[in-house]
């Protein structure tokens, strides 16, 4: 699909995905391109980025389990919720910085209907991005990584608790900048 936003971005975006499926499990390769420039006006600056990705995901009964790779190429304007990229995790959108190689590993196991254990590894590649500080003086000094454990439990149709724990360390932790966090959260959601 193409989004176009006047006097903003044009941002396009394409994706395949093909399925193959065997006796014991089932297998998908998906593949994608990103593409995002500038238009008109260009009240967000002169952008001109693109990204390529692919996702290798295999489905056995109730597990699980995708390795994902992104490459950008310039810095992408994701203002408006755009997360397309394959290896973008619960925070971090690291992906969508300019040039960076980024990976992530996911595992999944559905105990039973009701209760679901995932695990997730990403790791950005240091970026050439300057922290939206436009005076250029913080700088990346690291990969960016993030590690998202989330047990999911639906207990009716109506009720379900998501508990989840959020590792990230970003490129701009350093000797003299703690930048890393450790987040714990409990989520409730009731459907009227």
């Amino acid at each position: 699909w193409d989004y176009y936003v006047y006097d903003f971005v044009n941002f396009l975006f394409l994706q395949s995905d093909h399925t193959m499926k065997h006796d014991e499990f089932t297998a998908t390769v998906k593949l994608q391109y990103l593409r995002e420039d500038g238009i008109g006006e260009k009240y967000v600056g002169d952008i001109d980025a693109s990204m390529w990705g692919a996702m290798l995901l295999m489905d056995k009964n109730l597990f699980s389990a995708s390795i994902s790779y992104n490459q950008s190429y310039g810095e992408f304007f994701n203002a408006w919720g755009f997360d397309h990229a394959f290896t973008s995790s619960l925070f971090s959108r690291n992906a969508y910085r300019d040039d960076v190689k980024s990976y992530k590993v996911t595992i999944k196991y559905k105990f039973n209907k009701h209760l679901v254990l995932s695990w997730a590894y990403a790791d950005y590649g240091q970026s050439k991005s300057y922290g939206g500080n436009p005076s250029r003086t913080l700088y990346p000094t690291r990969d960016a990584t993030e590690m998202d454990t989330v047990l999911n439990y639906k207990v009716n149709k109506e009720l379900n608790f998501k508990f989840y724990n959020v590792l990230r360390t970003s490129e701009y932790e350093s000797t003299t900048s703690d930048r890393k966090q450790n987040q714990w959260r409990l989520i409730a959601t009731y459907r009227f």
